[in-house]
């Protein structure tokens, strides 16, 4: 997950080729369908796609509302230990 995201600041993101990076495009295209993010793949990346991306993502509001409704149900998530332990709990149940 994008950094900015689980804070919910806007990000633009620029995945790798996808032989490289395994399940970077597929999480890129969730932030993206989610209107938390921008991606730009490396066939359409240039300096002028660059710059009209991050206009985008930090002239229209609905990313940020986006990036902050993130920002909360990642806060309001368990942190590991929470997680930890309730498949502990859920383990010994069975």
């Amino acid at each position: 997950m994008p950094v900015g995201k689980s804070i919910g600041l806007r990000p633009t993101v620029l995945p790798k080729a996808p032989a490289s990076t395994a399940g970077r495009p597929l999480a890129y295209a969730t932030c993206e369908a989610a209107g938390v993010a921008v991606s730009l793949h490396p066939d359409v990346l240039t300096a002028d796609t660059l710059v009209a991306a991050v206009r985008s993502v930090l002239a229209e509001a609905s990313y940020g509302t986006a990036s902050s409704r993130c920002a909360a149900e990642i806060a309001a998530m368990p942190d590991a230990p929470q997680v930890v332990e309730s498949l502990r709990d859920w383990v010994l149940q069975r």
